[in-house]
Parts: C-alpha cells; structure tokens; sequence
C-alpha cells in the first residue's frame, strides 16, 4: 500500500503554445484568434459584461458569446460535436480556475478560453466526435414518441 504525500503540490496547468492553438483554429475556419477574442469581448459586453465574475450566468453568456462569435468569424452554420463539448469543459476550466473576479474579458478571459479550446479540440475529435460540424436532422421514430 502506497501513501499519499501531503506536501505535494498542485502541478500547474501547462499552457498550449499559441502557433499550436492556431493551427487547430485555422483547421476549424478561424483565419485570426486575435479576431475571434475581440468578438468574444464585443458579444460579453452586448450581454452585460465588462468584467469576470465567478458566476453560471457568466458561464453561460460566455459560451453563448463563443458560439456566436466563432460562427461568425468562421462563416459556418453550426458548431461541431467536438467543438461543442470543449467549449462546454473549457468554460468550465475558466470558471474554475485561477482567474481573479474582476479580470479583464478581452486580455484575459477570452485568451483562456481559447487556449483551452484550442488545446482540448484535437483530442475530443479524434475521439469520434464530429469534426467539421454538418447539419443532422432527427428522423421519425428516433425514439421520441413521434410516429
């Protein structure tokens, strides 16, 4: 039986290199993160926010700007599967995470979401979920009562 060592630390989260979080962006139609931050922040600011807070209603704006601004900086109609399920996660590592209430959206918040995204993407994609984001319609009888 092995015991635990209470002097360890907490190991810091490594973050991804900036060339490989755009790599994975430019693959998923994002021509210029810079860009795709500066919206995140505009759609924040439209939603009420100028500032971090620690909150689910934060979180939830937060992702909702995501979606509107990726689609409309990538020119695509929905959010892939995979994209869809690091958004959610990585929102949640914002929250989280070391951030202090108050953090500016534009300089802080959106950069970590994106690095988050960007670093979580590759690896929820090549799990199977759907990487280019096509349009699926539910059929009848998929099990929902419908005849």
């Amino acid at each position: 039986m092995t015991s635990r060592n209470s002097n360890l630390e907490r190991p810091t989260r490594v973050e991804p290199a900036t060339d490989k979080v755009e790599k994975v962006y430019t693959r998923y139609g994002i021509k210029s993160l810079d860009h795709l931050e500066l919206v995140i922040e505009d759609l924040m600011c439209n939603r009420g926010w100028s500032h971090y807070e620690a909150s689910d209603e934060f979180r939830a704006d937060l992702v909702a700007a995501y979606q509107d601004a990726y689609l409309q900086r990538s020119d695509k109609i929905v959010i892939s599967d995979a994209m869809d399920a690091a958004l959610k996660d990585a929102s949640y590592w914002v929250i989280n995470g070391e951030l202090k209430p108050g953090a500016n959206i534009g300089d802080v918040v959106a950069p970590k979401l994106t690095a988050y995204i960007g670093a979580i993407l590759p690896a929820y994609a090549a799990r199977g979920l759907d990487t280019t984001g096509y349009l699926q319609f539910d059929q009848p009888g998929d099990g929902r009562g419908e005849a």
